[in-house]
């Protein structure tokens, strides 16, 4: 009998580890889940300009609504003043925030 208890006493705890670690996974869940509806819910009130304001702090500043839209990032080849970080020159495509 004293032979299956290590094996019993073994189980057991990676039986409490696998539940604590699903109870954190599910905490993370529920956060995900909390973050992304501020998240969504923000936007649908944020549809043009705002003022953000920092919490505990009296420094504001504005926000600006950007259209989706596409555009030219980098310079041409052609450009005498290129510098390297600016090739090759590609579009860019740009969701509304």
């Amino acid at each position: 009998m004293r032979t299956g208890f290590p094996l019993a006493l073994a189980a057991g705890i990676l039986l409490a580890v696998a539940a604590a670690a699903q109870t954190a996974a599910d905490a993370e869940r529920a956060n995900v889940r909390k973050i992304h509806a501020r998240i969504t819910a923000g936007k649908a009130s944020q549809a043009g300009s705002y003022k953000v304001t920092i919490p505990g702090a009296t420094v504001a500043y504005d926000m600006v609504a950007i259209p989706a839209g596409e555009f030219q990032m980098g310079s041409p080849a052609t450009d005498p003043r290129r510098k390297k970080d600016e090739e090759p020159q590609h579009k860019v495509r740009l969701d509304a925030f």
